[in-house]
């Protein structure tokens, strides 16, 4: 254990799509957190929810979003709803172990024009990489890096409608596809084994158990979260052979849940449900047109999809058929998480926080606390 509570860094990148990283895709320029990756623990089954308020919830509280009520839909500006005040979140944990905590994220502000049809796209992912870079190295200059903690992961599968890519997974954010909610996960610092790929089950509720034990704080029961602090940095036995993709609050089921190697898609994915290659040509898009053919021809019909996740990762085989009492473990165990599921907080948009209408900040009283 450390000799002192390391410092913490935990960075999550908005919309990063599996192959938007230069050790999965060489066409992509992420050399600061290629050299992080290649010297940490590559998480290489690692899981988030399929869009991002639900995955940050879950890191935050290590807590299912399904338990809290934060399953559907992104928390947008004016909508006057959260996370249950009666969940204390990770920085509030480590405030109360001596923990100075900061967040820098997304300013959200409007643009008054948006530029349309750019000769060049901007290199966002690489920016970002560049951004990581000075923040690595103010905390050598500073002295802080030997006693660190980094850990980079996404709050969901790439949107490829905006540029991100998942290719060779199936699926998009949004979807209960491998491509919505695979996510590239590395964690640095030198009490791990260095440079290696980790291939044990970890999910973002696992974040808040394992950073608290870091810190050497005691962890919270009752949470679906699972201490993996042994698993990382000493590649010790599995602790965790399942995964709650996500139970949806709808009026029809839909629900995903992997154990072992098993996975169980209830009801409908999400679209787009393509194998989408990088737009680097005519050939590339021509796979994209064919497959989304073959998935609209033998697939948009089917309510129940299982796959085995070891022999086929790409998620092209619905095995259901071959194996039914598979497919009833797992529809059983959905069952069984359900009873746990609490109804989805989802209000409408309420225009009397519009900030325009306050002198351009946020005013109280129009959002009421639960």
């Amino acid at each position: 254990m450390w000799q002192k509570q390391p410092h913490i860094i935990f960075t999550v990148a908005d919309d990063l799509g599996w192959n938007d990283v230069s050790w999965h895709n060489p066409k992509i320029f992420t050399p600061h957190l290629e050299e992080l990756a290649r010297d940490a623990v590559i998480l290489n089954q690692s899981y988030v929810q399929p869009v991002c308020t639900p995955s940050r919830a879950a890191f935050m509280t290590g807590y299912y979003p399904y338990r809290i009520g934060r399953q559907n839909h992104v928390l947008n500006p004016l909508v006057p709803t959260g996370v249950p005040l009666g969940l204390t979140f990770l920085p509030e944990k480590l405030k109360q172990v001596g923990y100075s905590t900061h967040l820098i994220g997304n300013s959200s502000l409007k643009q008054s024009k948006l530029p349309e049809n750019l000769s060049k796209r901007p290199g966002m992912v690489t920016a970002m990489d560049a951004a990581i870079g000075i923040v690595v190295e103010a905390l050598k200059d500073k002295g802080f890096w030997d006693n660190s903690i980094f850990i980079f992961t996404t709050d969901n599968g790439g949107q490829t409608l905006a540029g991100g890519n998942n290719w060779p997974l199936r699926g998009n954010k949004g979807t209960l596809w491998e491509g919505g909610t695979r996510a590239v996960t590395f964690i640095h610092g030198p009490q791990f084994k260095k440079g290696y790929v980790n291939d044990k089950l970890f999910h973002a509720v696992d974040w808040f158990p394992t950073l608290l034990h870091a810190a050497g704080v005691k962890s919270v029961s009752g949470i679906d979260g699972v201490d993996q602090w042994n698993v990382i940095s000493e590649d010790a036995e599995a602790v965790r052979n399942e995964i709650v993709y996500n139970i949806y609050d709808s009026d029809s089921p839909r629900a995903a849940i992997r154990i072992d190697n098993y996975k169980l898609i209830e009801g409908f994915p999400g679209k787009p449900s393509d194998w989408i290659a990088p737009e680097d040509g005519s050939f590339t898009r021509s796979i994209h047109c064919r497959l989304k053919k073959n998935d609209t021809l033998e697939n948009a019909t089917e309510f129940l999809r299982l796959y085995d996740l070891e022999k086929d990762p790409l998620e092209r085989y619905n095995i259901a058929k071959t194996f039914p009492w598979i497919v009833e473990k797992l529809k059983s165990r959905i069952e069984d998480l359900k009873v746990d599921m609490v109804p989805a907080d989802d209000p409408p948009v309420d225009e009397r926080g519009e900030p325009k209408l306050w002198g351009h900040s946020f005013s109280p009283g129009w959002c009421i606390a639960k």
